[in-house]
Order: C-alpha cells, then structure tokens, then sequence
C-alpha cells in the first residue's frame, strides 16, 4: 500500500472516530466561514475536510459537496501540512487544469490554514476569489484565529456526536412528515407556519416552501363554505394556540390555492414551549371528498330503498299473505311451500329494509327517541311475550326473571323495546333447544336489562366486532344462521341515544350474555306515583 494511500486511510479513520465523515451544513462552521468573508474581505470561504475524498462542512459564497481528491485544492495545503497561498492559481502548475480553476467558478486566489483532529492534519479554513490578489499580515493573522476556532469545534466530539444524532432525528422526522398521507401543518404562537409536509402543499395547491410563513387561516381557511368571512378568533388552528387546548377531530372545509373548496376532516394540536412559554399549534388533515362522495351515494340508494323498494314490496308481502291465508282459493301440497319460501323471503327482504332505513335516520339524527318514564320490568316482559311464538320454533324455553320492582328508566318504549327484540331474538336464533333467560334488575344508579342463553356463544375475537354494521358472527358455526347484520348495530345506536351502553361475555360452547345498562329514573317522575303516607308515631 502506497504512502499516500495509508495517509489517506488514516485521515478517514480519524474523521470517522470523531463523529465528522458526513457533509451535513452547521451553524456553528457557517458562522466561521461567513466571518472569514467579512474580516479578509475575500468572497468565499469553506471548511474543507480530506480523506479518501473532500468533504465540505461549510461554505459561503461557493456551492460544494463531496469533490474527488484529484479536484481538489485544499489536499495541498493538508499535505504539506501548513499554510498554503496562491496569488493566482491559474499560473501555478499544480492547479492549471484544476476544474474550479478553468471551470465555473473560475477561482484564481486561494490561501488556506490547515485544521488537524487529534494531531493529525485532516482539513483546511481556505478564502478564494475569481480575482488574483494577496493577504497582508493582519488578514493572514485573522484566518489562522479563525481557523484556529474551527479547529476546537472539530475537536469537540461531544458537540459532534450531539449534531450527529440531531442530523439522524432531523432526517426520520422529515421522512415521517414526507411519507404521511395527511396533511401535516407546525404553526408557530402567532400562527406563522413553521413546516408543511408534501401531503399538506399539494392538498392546498402550494409549495412547502410557500407555505412557511404565512398563516394556515390566511392560505385556505379564510372563508366559510357559504361564502362569509371566517374570523381569525374563531378558526380550529389558532384557538388551539391561543386557549392552549387541542381541538377534536371534526369536519371542516378549507380552500385550494386555485379557489376551489376542499371538504377535510380535521384535527388540531397544541404544543407549549420547552420554557412552559406558550407554543404553537400542529394541524393534521385529510381530504374527505371521496368519503362525501360515498356519503351521496349511500343517500341515493336509501332513497330508492326508501320510494322506489318499499312501496311495492309491502304490495308483494301483502298479496303474499293473502294467497298464505287462502283468501283467493286454496293452495295444494304443491303450491303451498312456494308460497311459504316467496312470503318468508319477502318479510326477509322487508326486514333489511327496515333496518337500512333505520340506520339512516339514526346515523342522520332523524329518529328522535320520545322518552318517557317506564318501568324496564314492562318492556322485557312485552318482549319476552311477544316471542313466546318464536321460542317454540326454536324448541327453545324463553322465561323472564326480575330482581326488585318499579325498575324507572327514561327511554323510547318503541324503541327500546326493538333493542330488546333484537338481542332476544339473536338469542334465541342460536339457543334451538336451549334457554333463552331475560332479567331485570337494578344495580346502584344503573338498571340492568340482561339477556342470557344457552347457545354456541361467541369467539372472543368476534366481541369487538359484534356491533359492526353488516358483521355476521356466530360462534363455532358462523354460516348456521344468517340476518341482516345491521340489528346489533341499531340496537348500540339506540342504547347509546338513551344515555346507556351494552355489555358483552361469552364462552364459546357456553352461551352469551349481553347486558343493557341504562340510567335509572328517579322515582319521583314516575307517571301516577302516589304520595307516600306518612306515619305518625
């Protein structure tokens, strides 16, 4: 190995164990190489480090990088290990085929002061000019102070270690930012934007760049939807900054550099400052107008089940009904069974139409629940009566059970009693020859409506899915049975609508238990309650 390739090695080992084999721009060698400028009076100024290669870990004036060995000026003044000047380049052999020297940025002056990393000389501090020219002794003396500083920082392997690191997590953050589909937007206390991730720029039709300085309220949410001004107090990005709370997912609308509307779902944290100081606010945002779209046409199709299904299927199970009943004329051992499967399916058909239209309305707020004070024990008992028939179908025992009385709840009745309905009769649809048990009983503040069975029960990793819409579930035999998938999901609508929730356990092979909880009622708001009589002693 040659003399020269052994130094080369050496000096990128020392580069490497100090924590500097990388080009990445600092401030506190910015701030060298901007000063030797000023106090030199020459136009450009780097620090340049050399191993197998020149690296440039500050620059002013002049654009640099990573620059082969062959190009490179300052491997001579490292070489010879001293101060090199060169009054004009370009009439010194070793630098007259030199590229910045023929080619752009046609330098002609150079003087340098060599930097050494733990006694060995790895770098230099070197002002230049496109003009030839000399330092004086005191320009000379100030480039040596100068390099002498940069020599300390490269010294300092903690502080390089520290802007190593900061350059790692610089680097996965902005990976983090640039892979985000979301729009991702940092404010600063006055709203400024500090930083905007691609996602955000090209949702709003703007650079990143761009967008840096400006306010997110100024750039696309200065408008209302209806056209009105929208009042800087009022907008989600700097009422988080200024009450000092974040804002909770929502839908908004912002606007496109090009005026066009731009229906997001959005959401807003705020940040303090490392001193408690108050900080700034980070806006993350999506665009929801392929979800709109969806919501359009889910309202399209509700509508036609609404007018152009529902009319003439009632018409069908009607006439259904009439040929079942044998009003027209009697039905043979033939024709019976087809009637049978026809208005079977058909109340099927209904039932899902039913609960599509059901779920709209709650989904859209449309089915308002007309609570009255009721007595839970009543609403159970109602269903439990009103299944008995299907029960027997099932070969099933469907008994209701109550612990306590005047059990008050403030609820629909209607509605409560098709929750109930509906919990019953998924019970009883996977009890067939089991028992189906209903229980009403108060638990401290709470009244509690349980249904428990016998049957095939539930995999636990079903649970969480259960009230899902259009989710079928069925224990240890999924296919043995199948609804329309939305009657658990309306049922949690309408529990959650009357201030309440459901419980869930189950045990495969053992049956399920799913429990109502509602608010109970006060007493004293029960309908016809009498005064208590008052005894004397």
């Amino acid at each position: 190995m040659s003399r020269t390739r052994r130094q080369q090695e050496r000096r990128n080992d020392v580069l490497r164990d100090a924590g500097l084999l990388r080009t990445v721009q600092e401030e506190r060698f910015d701030r060298i190489v901007r000063l030797a400028t000023k106090l030199t009076g020459v136009p450009m100024a780097m620090i340049n480090l050399i191993g197998e290669q020149q690296w440039t870990r500050a620059s002013h004036g002049i654009d640099a990088g990573v620059t082969p060995l062959g190009d490179s000026i300052c491997r001579h003044a490292v070489d010879q290990g001293g101060r090199l000047e060169v009054a004009d380049l370009s009439r010194d052999d070793r630098f007259v085929d030199n590229r910045f020297v023929v080619g752009s940025p046609g330098v002609r002056f150079y003087a340098a002061e060599t930097l050494a990393v733990a006694g060995e000389t790895i770098g230099t501090l070197c002002v230049l000019d496109t003009q030839p020219r000399e330092l004086d002794r005191d320009q000379l003396e100030v480039l040596g102070e100068l390099a002498a500083w940069a020599e300390a920082e490269l010294n300092n392997k903690a502080l390089n270690d520290l802007a190593h690191e900061a350059q790692r997590s610089g680097a996965l953050t902005r990976a983090v930012l640039q892979s985000a589909g979301d729009g991702i937007v940092a404010s600063d206390p006055e709203g400024s934007i500090l930083l905007a991730n691609q996602a955000a720029a090209d949702m709003l039709g703007w650079s990143p760049e761009e967008l840096v300085g400006r306010t997110l309220h100024e750039v696309a949410h200065h408008t209302r939807p209806d056209g009105r001004p929208y009042p800087v107090a009022e907008c989600p990005s700097h009422r988080a900054i200024d009450e000092g709370r974040s804002m909770p997912p929502h839908d908004d609308q912002f606007w496109r550099r090009t005026g066009e509307p731009l229906p997001i779902e959005m959401t807003v944290t705020s940040f303090d400052q490392c001193d408690g100081g108050r900080g700034g606010a980070v806006t993350v945002f999506r665009d929801v107008s392929e979800r709109r779209e969806v919501q359009r046409l889910k309202d399209e199709f509700v509508g036609v089940v609404s007018h152009e299904l529902r009319t003439p299927l009632t018409s069908i199970v009607g006439s259904l009904k009439l040929l079942h009943a044998e009003v027209a004329a009697p039905l043979d051992e033939r024709q019976r069974p087809l009637v049978d499967m026809a208005l079977r399916n058909a109340q099927r058909l209904g039932a899902l139409v039913d609960d599509i239209l059901d779920m709209d309305r709650l989904d859209a707020g449309r089915m308002p629940l007309r609570t009255v004070t009721v007595d839970a024990v009543d609403l159970a008992r109602g269903v439990v009566d009103q299944l008995q028939g299907t029960a027997a179908l099932e070969d099933a025992e469907l008994v209701l059970d109550t612990i306590g009385t005047g059990l008050l709840v403030q609820v629909d009745p209607a509605r409560m009693t098709q929750a109930i309905t509906n919990l019953v009769g998924n019970a009883l649809k996977f009890s067939t020859g089991g028992r189906v048990r209903v229980l009403a009983r108060r638990e401290g503040s709470e009244v509690l409506v349980e249904v428990a069975d016998t049957g095939i029960g539930i995999a636990p990793e079903d649970i969480p899915v259960l009230f899902e819409r259009f989710r079928q579930v069925g224990g240890v035999d999924p296919g043995r049975r199948k609804g329309t998938g939305l009657g658990l999901a309306i049922t949690k609508a309408i529990v959650d609508r009357s201030g309440g929730r459901i419980e869930v356990t189950s045990a495969v092979g053992e049956g399920s238990v799913f429990t109502v909880v509602l608010p109970a009622a006060d007493e004293a708001t029960r309908p016809h309650a009498r005064p208590k009589k008052e005894h004397s002693t």
